[in-house]
C-alpha cells in the first residue's frame, strides 16, 4: 500500500488482460475478481469499480500489503 498526501491510499494490482472475443476480461491476481468490457480501458475501468465496491469500508485493504512486489522477465 502506499500513503498519499491526505490520508488517501492508493493500492496497486496485478491484472492480466485478455481477448475472449467479442469481449476483454480483465482479471485481478491479488483477490478474485474479475470483469469484462467492450474495450480494454472499458474492462479495467470496470474491474476497478468492482474492486472499489468489493473492498469500500472493510478495512481489508489493509491485510493486501504485499511482503515485495517486483518485476521478472523471462525469453519471448
Amino acid at each position: 500500500m502506499i500513503r498519499a498526501a491526505g490520508a488517501i491510499w492508493i493500492v496497486k494490482f496485478t491484472v492480466a488482460v485478455t481477448h475472449d472475443a467479442p469481449s476483454f476480461v480483465a482479471g485481478c491476481w491479488d483477490v478474485e475478481i474479475v470483469n469484462q468490457g467492450e474495450t480494454v480501458d472499458e474492462a479495467l475501468a470496470n474491474l476497478a469499480e468492482a474492486l472499489g465496491l468489493c473492498f469500500e469500508g472493510d478495512g481489508l485493504l489493509d491485510s493486501l500489503d504485499p511482503l515485495m512486489m517486483t518485476a521478472l522477465s523471462i525469453p519471448a
